[in-house]
């Protein structure tokens, strides 16, 4: 059952991200988010930490405040697990969030 559930998990995951691709982000949302519950109820710690990185990829348009916190997230679960490269990887999205962010509200004030 868990490698089933492993599996179908990794399967939705997937699928958002074939939606990103193709610009359907409200799919890719829907289908993040059911990895990720799918991987949390097995705590599939790599598999919740790769969803969490895939939301942040999604949220970063419409709402980069969650993409920060789900990019943070994804980092410290990979950062214990010990996953060096994706930490890397995290920390540039990370640093590109908060550029974005701050540039964000630089814009509103006037």
């Amino acid at each position: 059952l868990l490698f089933g559930i492993t599996i179908y998990a990794g399967i939705v995951c997937n699928m958002a991200g074939v939606a990103v691709a193709l610009g359907d982000l409200e799919n890719a949302r829907k289908y993040s988010l059911e990895s990720l519950r799918f991987f949390s109820s097995i705590d599939n710690k790599e598999g919740i930490a790769t969803t969490k990185w895939r939301l942040a990829e999604i949220e970063l348009p419409q709402n980069p405040e969650s993409a920060l916190a789900f990019a943070r997230d994804a980092y410290d679960i990979f950062s214990r697990l010990g996953m060096i490269q994706e930490c890397v990887e995290l920390q540039n999205m990370i640093s590109k969030i908060n550029n974005f962010i701050k540039e964000d509200k630089n814009e509103l004030q006037f």
